[in-house]
């Protein structure tokens, strides 16, 4: 096996279009707009690329991605060449298992809880009307959906410049930011989006407000040519499963996710 960073987006691409969504942010990452924020490793066998790792640095908190695509043990020996060369500090999404047992033997890991990742699999469930006082959000919003996150989504991950898609929509109530639905990564290029950010304040939950406006959002993105659509959910977190799965999103995929840390 040989250990190496890599360059060629379009043998990126053809890797992580094997899985469409198990690689959904990695598809989403190879868009320019996101591209100058990666680095990526991968190994090879017979001079073929068997497991890529993501290292993002657009984020506050550096983001590893390492998900299994053939043999778990293969990707473990990845992660453990890359370990040395990582932040002191980063957020992880790993699965399977094997590799947060990995990590652990290395390094402090600090667990979230599991996580599932979910795609849209049946667009029926899309067909619901746009809700009243759907707007498109922009830079000037930037003050209201803090505040809503603050409220309904502690510990999300948002950066200003995410606004630039145009395709960040909420809904507003007498004047004020009362749900949202945003993205994490989408590249109209490689046909993939993330969403992300999704929240409603919560004395207006049970409205559909979330539905409505999360709805409203994937039509947009297939409507530009996005067919791989997807979402990380917290597995404890029935209330949004139960909201995704109303709309047509299925699991395919369980991992773990939390901080990685250099034990003092």
């Amino acid at each position: 096996m040989t250990f190496e960073s890599l360059h060629d987006r379009d043998e990126l691409e053809a890797f992580f279009t094997r899985d469409p969504v198990l690689h959904l942010y990695s598809l989403g990452d190879l868009d320019p707009a996101f591209w100058p924020y990666t680095s990526w490793y991968g190994v090879r066998e017979g001079g073929a690329l068997q497991e890529v790792v993501l290292l993002y640095l657009g984020l506050a908190l550096p983001t590893v991605q390492a998900f299994a695509s053939g043999d778990p043990a293969r990707a473990a020996a990845l992660l453990v060449e890359l370990l040395p060369a990582l932040p002191a500090r980063f957020h992880a999404h790993l699965g399977p298992p094997e590799l947060e047992h990995t990590v652990r033997e290395h390094r402090a890991f600090s667990p979230y809880g599991l996580s599932l990742r979910m795609c849209l699999a049946d667009p029926a469930g899309l067909h619901i009307p746009d809700p009243d006082g759907l707007v498109v959000l922009g830079g000037a919003d930037e003050p209201a959906i803090r505040a809503l996150l603050a409220s309904a989504y502690p510990g999300n991950f948002f950066e200003p410049r995410m606004l630039s898609s145009g395709l960040y929509l909420g809904v507003r109530r007498g004047g004020e930011l009362a749900a949202m639905a945003g993205l994490h990564v989408r590249s109209e290029r490689y046909h993939a989006a993330a969403l992300g950010n999704v929240a409603t304040q919560p004395r207006f939950r049970g409205q559909g407000l979330g539905r409505a406006v999360t709805a409203a959002l994937c039509r947009r993105l297939r409507a530009r040519g996005i067919h791989h659509i997807g979402l990380n959910v917290r597995e404890a977190n029935s209330a949004g499963r139960a909201l995704y799965e109303g709309l047509g999103f299925e699991t395919r995929l369980r991992y773990q996710e939390g901080i990685v840390s250099i034990a003092p």
